[in-house]
């Protein structure tokens, strides 16, 4: 955004996101020209910047003015987090410094009026009238403010989990492939070597091997065509995020999207949960009890033939 560009834009529908220049993946949201603020802009801290290391801001009043379009001779007067407006040429001693982080009671927004030079002066409204009125109510609340934060938290716990389910979704596919292989009939040299318990045994195993390799196939369904699937719910929610993302203006949408999210994280972790337990079942009750009776029945199978080959 060139300076000139802050006098020729018209007024927010929404907030929307600006990069700070010079500082690298930091954002703020703008709200430019408010109904109560028409020469100016409302610039909102983000809680992910507020919680950055240090008890600063990681950059300056000129980086942030910079950031909306303006040049400081463009500047009038700011006002920090709801304190009284202080014209810009007391504010340019400090300009270049760190802004500080806003106190742990005060909103987190900086008000920014704006003057063409060859303008009058316009008087600022009172901030509390900005931040208060309900005629005009543009200003996100320390809950909405919250429940953005919450909003992106989730959406990337999702994105963890879904990354540890695919994870999981190719131990499954491998597993369902060796317990495939194990389900078989007893070769020859088995058959004539195992006695009746042995056989009787490995019948048994073969029905924990199905019933291993059902609920394999079961957890791959719920995992490639289930609700938390693109087939499913996962595509609307990721749209629903994306825009709630790009205009937080709807608080009504965002906290419905809020409950969109944090109930699909919900689901995929019982996914997690299932997919995790049938995977250790189908080793545990699957291959592992396959192998110990086969290695049994191996074992008696040698045996006979040693036996056989002593006989006269």
């Amino acid at each position: 955004m060139t300076p000139a560009a802050f006098f020729e834009r018209p007024a927010s529908a929404g907030w929307e996101i600006v990069p700070v220049p010079g500082v690298a993946d930091v954002n703020c949201w703008a709200w430019f020209r408010p109904g109560t603020l028409p020469a100016g802009v409302a610039v909102t801290i983000p809680p992910d910047v507020i919680g950055l290391p240090g008890a600063v801001l990681p950059f300056s009043l000129v980086q942030l003015i910079h950031a909306v379009g303006l040049t400081w001779e463009q500047l009038v007067s700011v006002s920090f987090y709801g304190e009284p407006w202080q014209s810009a040429a007391f504010c340019q001693a400090t300009a270049a410094e760190f802004l500080p982080c806003p106190p742990a009671v005060a909103n987190v927004q900086i008000l920014l009026m704006a003057g063409q030079q060859t303008l009058a002066v316009p008087q600022p409204q009172p901030t509390a009238h900005l931040l208060s009125s309900e005629a005009e109510v543009f200003v996100p609340s320390q809950a909405v403010t919250s429940q953005f934060h919450r909003l992106e938290t989730g959406w990337k716990a999702c994105q963890g989990i879904e990354r540890q389910l695919a994870g999981l979704r190719q131990q499954l596919s491998a597993v369902l492939g060796r317990l495939g292989a194990l389900d078989r009939d007893l070769r020859p040299a088995e058959r004539m070597g195992a006695a009746r318990q042995e056989k009787d045994e490995w019948q048994d195993t073969r029905r924990w091997i199905r019933d291993a390799a059902s609920k394999v196939q079961r957890c791959l369904k719920a995992h490639d065509i289930g609700v938390t699937s693109a087939a499913g719910r996962r595509n609307m929610i990721q749209e629903r995020y994306e825009q709630s993302s790009a205009d937080v203006d709807g608080f009504t949408d965002l906290t419905s999207c809020l409950h969109e999210v944090e109930s699909y994280r919900k689901e995929l972790a019982n996914l997690f949960n299932n997919m995790g337990s049938t995977l250790q079942g189908a080793n545990t009750n699957g291959i592992q009890r396959a192998q110990r009776v086969l290695s049994k029945i191996s074992a008696q199978a040698s045996k006979k033939r040693v036996q056989d080959r002593g006989r006269p």
